[in-house]
């Protein structure tokens, strides 16, 4: 075959070649930024979902509370009954850390509310068109969210009927504030929206996207949403997303934005209980980014290898040439052969370091791939891992081979430490069937710490383990368990949080068949007259609004379902609190 033919198929062959490589760097790419936002949008999803279920069963409380019902006693309700519930509806919004407490009567008219003095206010406000208020009277948990048409707020809303003598003679409503839940929404290249049944933006971390639909509103949407008066007197546009065809990508693309729209991984998660759609719009800009470099190395080295070839071509052409004249001068057929094993020499070694160089650039593009919104305690192992890449590119340049190999090792230590910190996030909130059997008590107890270090860093308090708990294995759940750990980890660093000295210790000894754990804190301690009571539901001596009072009931009822026991003792020292949780020793050995 002649060269003026070999030519152009050998640039067909080049450029099929890069396409492929495209291709499949473009899958790979794609297919980790969709693994990574789904791995977010699922924590996302949990949260919202862990914040509503935290006030589900407010409403059905406080329509059975004796002041609530003394409401109802009377035709027209009694003003000193009005009175005490507009007091136990303040407290009560304050310690759940709801945005309102308040009940209507069965006209939906607002009698009594935890914004009884505020401008403007509930009492007297009648509710009677939000569904919320129609599901009550029906018999039924009442659930809706909607912009508040008083406080002009958005809001989550429970509802539950108050009933006398079998019938609902009212409406006790709880509302949930949600812009709290978009606090932790944050990223810089990646985006978070809510939507409605009517694919309208409820929630998001940009302000000037709520209330704007994804696409046209349908006219029954219109209607439904003007009947029961969600967005009060808000109609905006829609947003200017549309759908971009990218083969390579495992969930749909989209643009977002009318001049130089930015390009987006969509991503979907369903919450039908809440009537929900959480969706995740994952940048693909550094994806993109990553893909024409690796495609362009790959493309260099493609033309290095064409070369090198081309020059084998070219040595046996020549060689045949030079035993031709090797008759006419033997000289001349050496001086040639040398020649050709120089340069022979030469391509071999720019191949080399071109293939060299494309080993070492995808160590370097993957090294780039990042956690997106996984909040603060990730900040640091990137951190360390941009620190490390810089420092290897300048290692590189100076042919330290070794010490960049020492760098890529500590990328990937910090790494797994980060990808261990994900395991143990969704480990912990998963559900799951209570299952007991020999569990380390040292992995327990680290799993534990691993998810409370972020906030003991910033409180600048110090965690001991004792020696007692390593080599020690339990009868018990290990994720119910390690829920136990958290919870006592938590209340004992706010506890400690303002004290001159701050310090936790963990520590385990065995007894007669039984393993008593203790977590002792240097806090102000637990005063005798409320040593009786920390273990109720609802009791709480945090300060308003910073919890419902249940971790240490969720954290006894979880200890006595394994089979142990959790109490609070006297301090050694007679200060601080501590804590002793027992449980049956597991006849199993665990290696120190």
């Amino acid at each position: 075959m002649t060269r003026p033919i070999l030519i152009p198929l050998w640039a067909l062959f080049l450029m099929v070649a890069v396409l492929a490589v495209h291709r499949g760097v473009s899958h790979l790419v794609y297919g980790d930024l969709a693994a990574q936002s789904r791995a977010t949008l699922d924590l996302y999803t949990a949260s919202l979902r862990g914040r509503l279920d935290k006030f589900r069963s407010q409403p059905i409380l406080m329509a059975e509370h004796p002041v609530t019902r003394a409401l109802f006693d009377t035709p027209v309700p009694d003003p000193d009954a009005i009175a005490a519930a507009d007091r136990l509806y303040v407290r009560t919004a304050k310690v759940i850390g709801a945005s309102d407490v308040y009940v209507m009567d069965a006209g939906g008219t607002t009698i009594a509310a935890s914004n009884w003095d505020d401008t403007p206010t509930f009492v007297g406000q009648n509710f009677a068109y939000r569904p919320y208020f129609r599901e009550a009277m029906q018999g039924r948990l009442g659930r809706f969210f909607a912009l508040g048409t008083t406080s002009n707020r958005r809001g989550y809303y429970f509802a539950y009927p108050v009933r006398r003598d079998g019938e609902a003679v009212g409406v006790l409503a709880v509302k949930v504030d949600v812009e709290e839940m978009e606090r932790v929404w944050h990223g810089p290249a990646d985006h978070v929206l809510v939507l409605d049944d009517a694919r309208v933006v409820f929630m998001s971390d940009r302000a000037d996207w709520l209330y704007r639909p994804l696409g046209p509103l349908s006219a029954g949407d219109r209607a439904r949403l003007s009947e029961t008066r969600r967005y009060d007197r808000i109609d905006r546009p829609a947003l200017p997303v549309q759908p971009v065809a990218t083969a390579a990508a495992p969930a749909p693309t989209v643009t977002l934005g009318r001049e130089a729209p930015a390009r987006f991984m969509r991503l979907e998660q369903d919450m039908p209980d809440a009537g929900w759609t959480v969706v995740m719009l994952a940048g693909t800009a550094a994806a993109e980014t990553r893909i024409a470099a690796v495609t362009l190395i790959a493309g260099v080295a493609l033309l290095a290898l064409s070369g090198a070839l081309w020059a084998g071509v070219q040595r046996r052409r020549a060689m045949r040439e030079k035993l031709e004249t090797e008759e006419r001068t033997r000289a001349a057929l050496q001086r040639a052969a040398a020649d050709l094993e120089r340069r022979v020499e030469e391509r071999t070694a720019d191949l080399a370091a071109a293939r060299d160089e494309l080993v070492q650039a995808e160590k370097m593009a993957a090294l780039g791939q990042m956690l997106t919104g996984l909040g603060h305690e990730l900040n640091q192992p990137i951190t360390a891992i941009r620190s490390y890449a810089d420092n290897t590119l300048k290692l590189l340049a100076a042919g330290r081979m070794q010490a960049v190999q020492d760098n890529l090792r500590t990328i990937a230590d910090v790494t797994e430490r980060a990808n261990k910190l994900i395991r143990n996030l969704k480990s912990f909130a998963r559900k799951g069937r209570l299952t007991l059997g020999p569990t380390p008590l040292v992995a327990v107890v680290q799993s534990a710490l691993q998810l409370v270090a972020h906030q003991a860093r910033d409180a600048q308090v110090t965690i001991r383990i004792g020696s007692g708990v390593s080599g020690m294995a339990v009868n018990a759940d290990p994720v119910r368990l390690e829920q136990v750990f958290v919870n006592l980890l938590t209340n004992a660093l706010d506890a400690v949080s303002a004290r001159p000295e701050r310090w936790i210790v963990v520590d385990a000894v065995e007894s007669g068949g039984a393993v008593e754990i203790t977590v002792a804190d240097s806090g102000p301690g637990i005063p005798s007259d409320r040593r009786d009571r920390i273990f109720e539901p609802m009791f709480t001596t945090k300060e308003p609004g910073a919890g419902l009072g249940l971790g240490l009931s969720i954290a006894y009822s979880i200890m006595r379902d394994m089979g142990g026991s959790l109490a609070a003792v006297d301090a050694p020292s007679g200060t601080g609190a501590v804590f002793r949780l027992t449980l049956q020793a597991s006849p199993v050995e665990v290696a120190a």
